[in-house]
């Protein structure tokens, strides 16, 4: 068991020591990651629908929850800014996944809380534009509160 945590410390160690090589390897365009942004977070607004009206609230908020720990590391993939001497790494890291995922996350989790089954409606109109809100929002924390992006 320590040998296979050990290892498993050791290859995260190299995987990020060598992650900007990783991503210059499968050129990483900077054009597609906010159209990419915006698929991650429509499938996850269709994923909420068709979840919470098909399977229980277990099975779904684990469903769900292993869609955003495949979406995770999908957005460390596309982020542009691995090489900008501007963002810590920790805004890459932490700050990006908060910035895309939040609003659906707490969307789907308000509907499973509340035990609910979500319907086309206004609510979603309202959700969808609260993730550009949040995003620019979440943005200024990290610059001017977190201090992980300066200018």
């Amino acid at each position: 068991m320590l040998v296979a945590l050990v290892s498993a410390v050791a290859i995260l160690v190299a995987i990020e020591t060598n992650f900007h090589i990783f991503l210059r390897l499968f050129a990483n365009p900077a054009h597609l990651f906010f159209p990419a942004c915006i698929g991650i977070v429509l499938t996850l607004f269709w994923s909420k629908h068709h979840l919470l009206n098909n399977l229980t609230r277990y099975r779904a908020a684990v469903t769900f929850s292993v869609l955003l720990a495949v979406f995770t590391p999908l957005l460390w993939l596309i982020s542009p800014d691995w090489d900008n001497p501007h963002v810590r790494p920790i805004a890459n890291y932490i700050g990006l996944p908060v910035a895309v995922l939040a609003v659906p996350t707490v969307s789907f989790f308000s509907y499973v809380l509340a035990n609910e089954k979500p319907t086309y409606s206004i609510r979603d109109v309202v959700e969808l534009i609260l993730v550009p809100v949040w995003f620019v929002t979440w943005n200024f924390v990290e610059l001017f509160v977190f201090n992980w992006v300066w200018i």
